[in-house]
């Protein structure tokens, strides 16, 4: 019985640490790709993937940073899809700081993007975020 409680003790271990280490892995080489500074739709995409990631692990304050500048960047490259999802960014970062007004401008803003894109799965998702 020990023996089983010990090999799944070890096994939790080593899946917790795997997953830590893949998500570094995952920051820093979108990291590296927005350091580019190369100004396309990939840098936009990877700016939102990074904030995404920023805001799972609770660090509010730089997942806005990183998606206010994928944010600029889609709007410089007219890039809706980029607009949309950071829309939605902005809206879940002033939700989480109460700030609802904004919140809900801003989930307003993506729904009317991604209704522009014909995506309606994230257009009902964005109508779910303005039910708060």
């Amino acid at each position: 019985m020990k023996l089983i409680r010990k090999t799944a003790f070890f096994i939790l271990l080593f899946s917790i640490s795997t997953t830590l280490f893949s998500q570094k892995t995952k920051m820093d080489s979108l990291l590296k790709i927005i350091q580019r500074k190369a100004i396309d739709t990939n840098t936009a995409k990877c700016g939102y993937s990074l904030s995404s990631l920023y805001m799972e692990k609770g660090m509010v304050d730089s997942g806005f940073k990183y998606s206010s500048k994928s944010y600029a960047l889609s709007k410089q490259l007219k890039f809706t899809r980029g607009l949309a999802v950071n829309s939605n960014i902005f809206g879940q970062v002033y939700k989480y700081q109460g700030n609802l007004d904004s919140a809900v401008f801003y989930f307003t803003q993506a729904k009317q993007y991604y209704k522009f894109l014909k995506d309606t799965a994230r257009e009902a998702g964005m109508l779910n975020n303005l039910g708060v």
